[in-house]
C-alpha cells in the first residue's frame, strides 16, 4: 500500500508569529494537521512554562492538531548527564506526555564526537526516554562532531537501543554532501522523522554566500520546498522509495518570514510536496 504525505510544521517556522492560537489558526486554514514543538518557544510564549503548557494543551485541542515532535535536547554530547542533560530529558520528556506526543528529538551539538561517550549519553537518553513511553530522534548537524548521516548511523548502531533512530533534515543532509541514494544505505526502521526546507542559493550573491558560516545559513536563510537548489524531488523519492510512512514537518528557519508570507505561502508549499510524494516513482 501506498504511503500517504503526513504533512506537518515545526515551531521554529512560525517563530514570527508571537501568539500560538494564531500559529495553530494558520495550520487548520493551510489543512495541515501536525506540528513539531520546540520548549523555548513555549517559553518565549508564555510567562510560566508550566501555566503556558496546560494553555497550550487546550488551544491544540481547540485547533485539533497533533503533536508530532518535541525539539530539542541541546547538551547530551557536550555534557555529563547529570550536568544538564538530565534535566533537559525531565522537561522535554514531561512536556512530550503532557501534549500526548510520542516523540522528542536531540542535536548533536559538539565539537567532535567521542564514540565510547557519546552513546553511552545517548542509552542514557533512550532509556530514560523509554521509561515514559518515548521514542529519541538524533538530529545531525554539518558543523558538529556527526556531521552526516553516516557518523549518526554509527552513533545509533554504537548506542543499540530500539527506541532510537534519526531525524533527517534537508539542510543538514544536502549541506554535509549528502545525496537521494544515501537514504537507501540506511534501514527506514531508523529514520524516524523529517525535517524539509530549502536553500535558496541563487538569491545570494556570491561574496555573500561564501562569508556566511553554515550556523548562518540554516538559521536566517531557508526557504520553502521548491524554491531553492536542493534536489527535494529526488530525496521524496528515494524517501518514499525505502517506505518511509512517518511526519515530514516543515521546518524553514528565516527571520524574514512573516505572518503574512505564511498565510498565502503554506497552501502552495503543502500542494508542492503533496504533488511531489504522490507523482514520484516509488513501486
Amino acid at each position: 500500500m501506498e504511503a500517504i504525505l503526513k504533512f506537518a510544521i515545526n515551531d521554529g517556522t512560525l517563530r514570527s508569529i508571537d501568539n500560538y492560537d494564531r500559529r495553530l489558526s494558520i495550520l487548520n486554514k493551510s489543512s495541515i494537521s501536525g506540528m513539531g514543538v520546540w520548549v523555548s518557544e513555549i517559553f518565549s510564549n508564555f510567562s510560566n512554562f508550566q501555566d503556558g503548557l496546560s494553555e497550550l494543551e487546550i488551544l491544540l485541542d481547540k485547533h485539533e492538531i497533533e503533536v508530532v515532535e518535541i525539539n530539542f535536547i541541546k547538551t547530551l554530547f557536550q555534557k555529563k548527564w547529570n550536568d544538564g542533560p538530565l534535566e533537559e530529558a525531565k522537561q522535554i520528556c514531561d512536556t512530550a506526555a503532557a501534549l500526548n506526543c510520542p516523540l522528542i528529538t536531540v542535536a548533536t551539538f559538539c565539537d567532535s564526537m567521542d564514540y565510547e561517550i557519546g552513546p553511552q549519553s545517548l542509552r542514557q537518553l533512550a532509556d530514560f526516554a523509554h521509561d515514559y513511553g518515548l521514542k529519541v530522534a538524533v538530529e545531525f548537524l554539518p558543523w558538529t562532531g556527526v556531521p552526516n548521516l553516516h557518523s549518526a548511523a554509527r552513533l545509533l548502531e554504537d548506542c543499540g537501543r530500539d527506541n532510537v533512530g534519526i531525524l533527517l533534515d534537508t539542510f543538514h543532509f544536502f549541506e554535509s554532501g549528502g545525496r537521494p541514494d544515501d537514504l537507501s544505505k540506511v534501514g527506514v526502521e531508523k529514520i524516524f522523522h523529517v525535517h524539509v526546507n530549502d536553500y535558496p542559493d541563487a538569491s545570494l550573491d556570491s561574496d555573500s554566500a561564501e562569508t556566511l558560516s553554515l550556523i548562518e545559513k540554516t538559521r536566517n536563510y531557508r526557504c520553502m520546498p521548491g524554491m531553492g537548489g536542493y534536489d527535494l524531488r529526488g530525496f521524496l523519492n528515494q524517501l518514499k522509495m525505502i517506505g518511509y510512512d512517518g511526519w515530514i514537518s516543515l521546518e524553514v528557519l528565516n527571520p524574514a518570514i512573516s505572518e503574512s508570507d505564511l498565510l498565502f505561502g503554506l497552501p502552495r508549499t503543502s500542494d508542492w510536496l503533496i504533488d511531489t510524494w504522490t507523482t514520484s516513482d516509488a513501486k
